[in-house]
């Protein structure tokens, strides 16, 4: 092998360049090109663990009607809630679709993206039309607005509060609990009595809202906690959002804000309210006020 190396080396050694080249390349061009591939790959993985921040907020504008560019409101919300974006990310997300009218595999990707995202904490915010919130709401995803509100913003959105009612919530969860247990006695395998996104049917949601089926998405369904159990306020109808009307986020429907139960950032996630609202950030004691009620609930 030495000596056929040799002989091939004394023949290209007077060789001009091209020759030599056409030579190298011929016999090493796989080398050279998985090479670059390795240095490419390495080089990517390298500079997004660089990149690849723990979110300072994370809100999701779900069933958006659009996909408008959202780096600006990015940007400028992170300056407002004082987010280090050095450290942090601040992120708002219009890119997943959870609507039950449109179950594609789009669809089945974004609700598996959502409730491992949630499951990890890195949500605070969902904004979408009032069945998906009801939907999650029932389900126990969404805040209590009771709990985390400062009481001037609970006076000035009495009037445009989505509530859910906990004895319907109850209900559902110690049905789920007999057709699991049931289902599994069975077949002896582990099966569930959600949807395929983790939430109960929407007619059960509506039904525990105590509303029919919507039949105009423009229409808020606001309900009588008065003929409630136990009402819970988990949405806010966005009737008026310069911020929404600017990226055409929601022309279909009046959009509901809440915030995910497990939020990590729940004065970042008020403020988000006043920001879509086009009102005055918090003061610093409206922001003590939410963190010390966050507290509590920990």
């Amino acid at each position: 092998l030495r000596d056929e190396i040799r002989a091939e080396q004394s023949k290209l050694k007077d060789k001009p360049f091209k020759d030599k080249w056409n030579y190298f390349w011929d016999y090493y061009k796989i080398h050279v090109i998985v090479g670059i591939c390795l240095i490419f790959f390495v080089g990517t993985l390298i500079r997004d663990m660089a990149n690849n921040k723990a979110y300072g907020f994370y809100a999701l504008f779900l069933n958006a009607t659009s996909m408008a560019e959202m780096e600006p409101y990015e940007t400028e919300f992170a300056q407002i809630a004082g987010v280090d974006t050095e450290e942090y990310a601040v992120s708002i997300d219009n890119t997943n679709n959870v609507s039950e009218e449109n179950y594609s595999e789009l669809t089945i990707a974004s609700v598996e993206k959502i409730m491992a995202s949630v499951a990890a904490g890195e949500v605070d915010v969902f904004v979408s039309d009032q069945d998906t919130i009801r939907r999650y709401g029932y389900n126990s995803t969404l805040m209590n607005l009771n709990d985390i509100l400062p009481a001037s913003l609970l006076e000035k959105y009495a009037d445009h509060l989505l509530y859910i009612d906990m004895v319907d919530v109850r209900r559902e969860e110690e049905a789920s609990r007999n057709i699991f247990a049931e289902e599994s006695a069975a077949s002896g395998e582990m099966t569930g009595s959600e949807g395929s996104d983790g939430t109960v049917s929407s007619e059960a949601a509506t039904t525990g809202a105590g509303n029919e089926a919507e039949t105009d998405p423009f229409i808020c369904l606001y309900t009588d906690p008065a003929e409630m159990g136990e009402p819970v306020p988990v949405g806010i109808y966005l009737e008026d959002s310069g911020i929404i009307d600017d990226t055409q986020s929601y022309l279909t429907c009046t959009p509901v804000f809440s915030i995910v139960i497990n939020t990590k950032h729940p004065a970042e996630a008020v403020q988000f309210l006043n920001y879509l609202a086009g009102d005055e950030p918090l003061t610093e004691d409206e922001i003590f006020s939410i963190q010390a009620k966050a507290a509590l609930l920990q």
